[in-house]
């Protein structure tokens, strides 16, 4: 991981050993201690493994006052395309996968309160992409976000190689 992305966020403990938890570094990522806006985050799951399906899709969290709304578990983004407790009932499709990896990448943006992109992206909904879980989420994204652009962001999972891990326990 590159030094300069990580100063955009924290990697915090996760329940699941597996999960990539994150808090956002919202001074560094606004500019300001108090920042009020958008995190938005353009998410790509790349998936060699049939029970996990490849998407692309966008989620936000808003922001107000420098506070991550919602925040109850102690960290903002949970990145798991594969929660431990589903590898073994994913087994067969791992093993006949090619190479058994999934790769999440992302590119994260500073969206502020009151710009024509914050208007659009705070009216979605959650639940409309499953994989964002209680974030609100979007398939599409009418505007152009290009000069909010932060960092991008990226991790890969080898579940060959975790299986292999697990069975050796």
């Amino acid at each position: 991981m590159d030094d300069h992305v990580t100063n955009y966020y924290e990697i915090v403990s996760c329940a699941d050993s597996l999960d990539l938890c994150v808090k956002w570094n919202v001074p560094k990522i606004a500019g300001r201690k108090d920042a009020s806006g958008i995190i938005l985050q353009h998410m790509n799951m790349n998936s060699h493994i049939s029970c996990l399906q490849s998407i692309s899709y966008w989620e936000m969290w808003e922001v107000m006052n420098g506070k991550v709304m919602g925040n109850e578990y102690g960290y903002d983004d949970n990145w798991s395309a594969l929660p431990s407790s589903l590898v073994g009932y994913c087994e067969d499709d791992i093993v006949q996968s090619s190479d058994g990896v999934v790769k999440f990448t992302s590119k994260v943006y500073w969206i502020p309160l009151g710009c024509d992109a914050y208007k659009e992206i705070i009216k979605w909904d959650v639940g409309v992409v499953p994989e964002a879980s209680e974030l609100k989420s979007s398939v599409t994204l009418a505007s152009n976000v290009d000069q909010y652009y932060v960092c991008d962001r990226s991790y890969e999972w080898d579940y060959k190689d975790i299986l292999n891990q697990m069975s050796r326990r």
